[in-house]
């Protein structure tokens, strides 16, 4: 048996080593650039990681939610893109669909920028208007989209300070950091939901006030995963994995930085998000990605409960009926084996 299970094992290793010569494989992928919980896939396309994987990395720019992507996982027209733990997500596993997560992104940290914020209007922050969760009483506030993080984020503080949306004038109208912008400085909103960088922009032209993170409300909570199509999963588990070692590869180094940015990390962000690294740098930091792609299951059930509570989800769905581990342990094992030769 031991024999065996080392057979096993060694055969995983070597189906993720690619072959000296051999073709590069195409893996699709959907991604914006702009959001900075996606910097370890830049990192790892600057620093050539795909490619020693001999992947050829097709990007597919989506400059709205990750969950956009969905329909085109479920169609296998992209083979891999950034998710979240959205009601839409869960909801097509129990409609015949086999979109399966394969490693996490990012998640809250000690010591590292959130990527999800509480904004508030600048001039309302000035005046002291809204300081604490009851001061949401009666506000104009936007969740953003139904079901992620920024709009989890915003409903645990309404819940956690014993208020709901029908205590304020709540919508979810706003779509991105340019609809914020807008109707913040039009006074159509007081508070909002918003992610990173658009959060930070918001505060550096004093439109809005950076208030509450994820890390002040629901730390426990992991923002974004990868996840990848049931047909790239079934026909090319090989390309899936090594995939996945450039992209921890690219984690790892963003991990070295301690949540600090650096002259380099600003430099890929710029390049590819196609935003002045003057303008980066007033963002606090880079977001939390963990070097091990570690998927954490209790994170995943609590945020089944939060969709359950508000009967945005039927049932919750079983953790190994949502994730495909098999890709991200072979990954580590080929990762672990690369490191030692290097």
């Amino acid at each position: 048996m031991v024999r065996a299970v080392a057979l096993i094992a060694a055969l995983v290793v070597a189906l993720t080593v690619p072959v000296r010569g051999a073709p590069n494989d195409v893996v699709r992928m959907g991604l914006n650039p702009a959001v900075l919980a996606y910097l370890p896939v830049l990192i790892a396309i600057d620093r050539g990681y795909f490619t020693q994987q001999h992947i050829d990395l097709q990007l597919k720019d989506n400059p709205g939610s990750a969950m956009v992507q969905l329909p085109l996982l479920a169609r296998g027209d992209l083979d891999v893109a950034p998710m979240v733990m959205a009601p839409a997500f869960l909801n097509q596993l129990t409609e015949g669909f086999n979109v399966k997560l394969i490693a996490a992104g990012q998640g809250s940290h000690a010591g590292w920028n959130d990527n999800s914020w509480i904004v508030v209007r600048q001039d309302l922050w000035d005046s002291g208007a809204v300081r604490k969760p009851a001061d949401l009483r009666g506000k104009v506030v936007d969740g953003l989209t139904t079901g992620g993080p920024p709009n989890m984020l915003l409903l645990s503080l309404l819940s956690a300070a014993g208020l709901t949306t029908s205590d304020l004038v709540y919508t979810e109208k706003l779509r991105s950091a340019a609809d914020e912008l807008a109707a913040f400085r039009n006074h159509a909103v007081d508070v909002a939901a918003s992610y990173e960088p658009g959060a930070s922009v918001l505060q550096v032209q004093h439109v809005a006030h950076k208030w509450m993170s994820v890390h002040d409300v629901i730390p426990w909570l992991q923002e974004t995963f990868l996840a990848a199509s049931a047909p790239f999963l079934r026909d090319h588990p090989d390309v899936a994995a090594r995939f996945l070692v450039a992209y921890l590869e690219g984690a790892r180094d963003l991990a070295r930085s301690n949540g600090r940015w650096t002259p380099e990390l600003l430099a890929i962000e710029s390049k590819y998000a196609q935003i002045p690294v003057a303008d980066l740098a007033e963002v606090a930091g880079p977001a939390y990605v963990d070097p091990l792609g570690a998927i954490n299951n209790i994170s995943i059930d609590r945020q089944q409960e939060f969709y359950l509570s508000r009967h945005l989800i039927e049932r919750p769905i079983a953790f190994a009926d949502m994730v495909d581990t098999r890709p991200l342990f072979a990954a580590r094992r080929a990762l672990a084996s690369l490191t030692q030769r290097r």
